[in-house]
């Protein structure tokens, strides 16, 4: 594997391919059009989206291998650095460094591009002595964690946190928060050095903005090894070690139900099966899904992270109280939400106190399904709501154009949209991607 691994990278990095799937012809790699290159471009960041790194990684062999004389030397670089990111979420940091280090002695960018490609090969080479989120054996039951909720009164209103104590940090018992409105895992530099935490650079110390790895990382019955978190300053107000995205895109499928206060992981390894998608991950590789808020239609953050009830964009709603919300399946009347400017991506944020209202809530990260399956507030003249927007990403995304008569469905407004932003920021001249990748690698909070 490892072996057809370098060829690929071989061929994606090199400026003629020698061999092409059996679909193109040789004149193909040469007369490939910009329409092309943003057709797999979409293609690729669609996979990512959809967290399905393979189907990712399939698309990019095949961007690289017919259009890589269609690409600029920085669009080339670019895409080279989305493509081992992508790598190493798969856990392929020995083909990620490669990728970086191969184009940063072909390419001409600037020393700032350079810069950061090569603190991008730093990273993934000492990641490559890793296996980060290393599960330590298969789990054929489902696990449970049990978890608090965790009330702050010293603001203007009330804050929550969901809280575990039935976690351990090197072997150490230690009371953990789950933040789905963050990518990484997050614990305070006095923590991580009490804790035993090596850097994950090794001439770097622990420190503010740095990433350290922990040997081990138990929740409940479920025990993973090399678990990668990010170092915040003790004075920046994290009171516990947090659980990000990223670790609970590796668990597959959770359900949170705050009824009963636990969390439910689905047994391991979940199996992707062809089942509609309903979410997808944003910029910040965080959790996204649709919405109805009041009659406007839009992507919503999923944010357990966020104390409150949530915010929601003046171009979502004018009101920002009494708000009805259907997500998932379930419905509810939001006290209150605060009035703020979201995210290009999205139009709203649904708090913990919010997700609390729906009573249980499924995040199944191998089918991108968000999920509310015991809706515990009931309301009155709700029914004047069409039934929420099930839609498939990915069915809407591949479905090609409809007559311009036909009604397009919510999935067909938002995350073509989505992607094609994505696209224009990530090809336009000037773009600081890579910097940004180099910096705080894929978080751009």
């Amino acid at each position: 594997m490892r072996i057809l691994l370098f060829c690929l990278l071989t061929i994606s990095l090199s400026l003629r391919a020698t061999s092409l799937p059996e679909t193109i012809t040789p004149d193909s790699l040469h007369s490939a059009t910009s329409a092309t290159v943003e057709r797999l471009l979409s293609h690729c960041i669609a996979e990512i989206r959809l967290n399905r790194g393979e189907a990712a990684l399939a698309s990019f062999r095949e961007l690289f291998a017919t259009c890589s004389d269609s690409l600029t030397p920085d669009e080339r670089a670019t895409v080279a650095t989305m493509f081992a990111e992508t790598l190493s979420r798969e856990g392929l940091n020995e083909a990620a460094h490669t990728t970086i280090s191969h184009t940063l002695e072909n390419s001409g960018d600037t020393p700032d591009t350079a810069a950061g490609m090569r603190t991008l090969a730093k990273r993934y080479s000492s990641l490559a002595g890793f296996t980060p989120y290393g599960i330590s054996s298969d789990r054929h039951l489902e696990s449970h964690i049990p978890f608090s909720i965790v009330w702050d009164n010293s603001g203007t209103s009330p804050s929550a946190s969901i809280a575990t104590d039935a976690a351990l940090i090197n072997n150490r018992p230690v009371r953990m928060a789950f933040d789905t409105g963050h990518r990484h895992n997050l614990i305070t530099d006095s923590l991580a050095t009490g804790l035993g935490l090596k850097p994950l650079l090794p001439d770097t110390a622990i420190c503010d903005g740095a990433y350290a790895i922990a040997n081990s990382l138990r929740l409940g019955d479920i025990e993973m090894h090399d678990v990668p978190f990010r170092i915040v300053s003790s004075s920046d107000g994290l009171r516990k070690p947090t659980v990000g995205c990223d670790l609970l895109c590796k668990l597959g499928d959770i359900s949170i139900d705050f009824v009963n206060t636990y969390i439910t992981v689905s047994p391991y390894p979940a199996k992707y099966s062809g089942n509609q998608s309903n979410m997808c991950l944003s910029a910040c590789m965080t959790f996204l899904a649709p919405a109805r808020i009041g009659d406007t239609e839009t992507l919503v953050a999923i944010d357990t992270g966020h104390g409150g009830y949530g915010t929601v964009s003046p171009s979502v709603t004018a009101t920002s109280t009494s708000l009805p919300v259907e997500a998932g399946g379930g419905a509810a009347i939001i006290p209150e939400m605060e009035t703020a400017a979201t995210a290009g991506e999205y139009g709203a944020t649904l708090g913990i106190q919010a997700l609390m209202m729906f009573g249980k809530v499924r995040l199944n990260l191998t089918e991108m399904q968000f999920t509310c399956l015991s809706p515990r507030m009931t309301t009155t003249g709700f029914g004047a709501f069409p039934p929420p927007s099930n839609f498939d990403f990915r069915k809407e995304f591949y479905a090609g154009s409809k007559p311009a008569k036909e009604k397009e469905s919510l999935g067909e407004r938002l995350f073509p949209a989505l992607i094609g932003g994505a696209i224009e920021s990530l090809i336009a001249p000037g773009s600081n991607y890579i910097e940004n990748v180099a910096n705080l690698m894929f978080d751009y909070e």
